[in-house]
């Protein structure tokens, strides 16, 4: 995130926003990868408690 600030402060915005996306699809990427295996648990407690934790984060790198 403070990379592509950095690129958009040197007047680079179109890569900046590249680096956003980057970031924002690799968070998707571990997000999913989570929300699936989230089953996989021994408690069933952490089911929940794994995927209210990927949407809050998935929503703080949108409003970040």
């Amino acid at each position: 995130m403070v990379l592509a600030e950095e690129v958009r402060l040197e007047g680079e915005a179109t890569q900046g926003d590249i680096l956003d996306v980057l970031r924002l699809a690799l968070y998707w990427a571990w997000g999913w990868a989570v929300w699936k295996s989230a089953r996989n648990v021994e408690r069933p407690l952490w089911t929940p408690v794994a995927r209210v934790g990927v949407l809050a984060g998935l929503a703080l790198m949108f409003l970040i």
